[in-house]
């Protein structure tokens, strides 16, 4: 769906939507990310930092909703990407990937609200020091198939195949399986 479809089946959201539409237009031709697909829609509340796109790949019509922040913490040491996210992904409001490994998201997978992913941890081995002052484990990375839908926290050096459902706390467990850090 285009950005013009968009604005035009949501009148009552019309401000908000004209403002997203713009916001993806303007990362889309100033920021110098790796790629960024045809129908990609970032609302305007995302946190993106400039200096750190070029180590980002968004794919064709990936959707950012409300408040999602993709952080990536230290420069990284390779021009490799170190977010990817593939065709068609969904990440729901006040999601947040950190990512200073890899964090890759397969296509067609939906985030429900809130969800918070990360490929390492704070840097807390120090008792002396305050944590925010020691930096970042080295962690791993997160690989998640495609046609997935995530519905809680989770993090570091996780593989979850394709057409998986990792349900909320409060849903019951199905379609789980659960091997050597391995999620399918």
């Amino acid at each position: 769906m285009n950005l013009l479809t968009q604005l035009v089946q949501t009148p009552r959201t019309g401000g908000s939507r004209i403002a997203s539409a713009l916001n993806t237009l303007w990362l889309k031709h100033t920021y110098p990310f790796v790629s960024m697909g045809q129908g990609a829609w970032i609302h305007h509340s995302c946190k993106l930092e400039r200096s750190m796109a070029p180590y980002i790949v968004i794919g064709e019509e990936v959707m950012l909703k409300r408040g999602v922040w993709l952080n990536i913490p230290e420069s990284p040491a390779s021009d490799q990407p170190i977010i990817v996210l593939e065709g068609r992904c969904n990440l729901g409001p006040r999601c947040i990937l950190s990512a200073q490994n890899l964090i890759h998201i397969g296509r067609n997978t939906i985030f429900g609200p809130g969800v918070f992913v990360a490929d390492h941890n704070h840097g807390f081995e120090d008792v002396t020091q305050p944590i925010r002052d020691q930096g970042t484990t080295a962690g791993g990375k997160i690989r998640i198939g495609q046609d997935c839908w995530i519905g809680i926290v989770w993090w570091r050096r996780m593989h979850l195949s394709h057409e998986a459902f990792l349900p909320t706390r409060s849903s019951p467990v199905t379609r789980l399986e659960w091997s050597s850090n391995s999620i399918r």
